[in-house]
């Protein structure tokens, strides 16, 4: 519903943050907040964003540059109406925000942080033309099963 994703509304699910930019991918809604300051403290409302969201949606993620060498950009990802609040680290939402500074940095190589409460560092490569992106970096094992075909 395009009434619901406007800048104002996305606004106040993001309690007041001050927007950059808002992006839309195939599944995901990128919106891209002023610093690395407004990323690590937001405090999301969840049930605003999976308004947002509805069903054409299934997530929305928030970054910001980075200011300093660590990191290239941070970034949050909220999945409300998957049962997901916020993944603690997100792949798929990635492929996407790495898409975004890759072309704002001029970088086919990345280094990402991902500022949940867990957190984690994500290691970034895109090939040539943007087409493929190939993520890396330590995680936590959550499941362990069999799959029989």
């Amino acid at each position: 519903d395009e009434q619901e994703l406007n800048k104002a509304n996305i606004k106040m699910a993001l309690n007041g943050a001050e927007i950059v930019e808002i992006l839309l991918g195939r599944d995901d809604i990128l919106v891209i907040l002023q610093n690395k300051d407004t990323v690590i403290n937001l405090q999301p409302n969840f049930s605003r964003i999976a308004a947002i969201l509805n069903t054409k949606y299934r997530g929305l993620s928030v970054s910001a540059a980075s200011n300093d060498d660590s990191y290239d950009f941070y970034s949050r990802s909220f999945f409300p109406t998957l049962g997901v609040n916020e993944d603690p680290v997100c792949g798929s939402a990635h492929c996407l925000i790495s898409v975004y500074w890759s072309n704002i940095k001029n970088k086919s190589t990345l280094k990402a942080r991902q500022a949940s409460l867990r957190g984690g560092n994500v290691y970034i490569k895109l090939n040539e033309d943007k087409s493929r992106v190939s993520l890396s970096g330590y995680c936590a094992m959550y499941m362990k099963g069999t799959i029989w075909i």
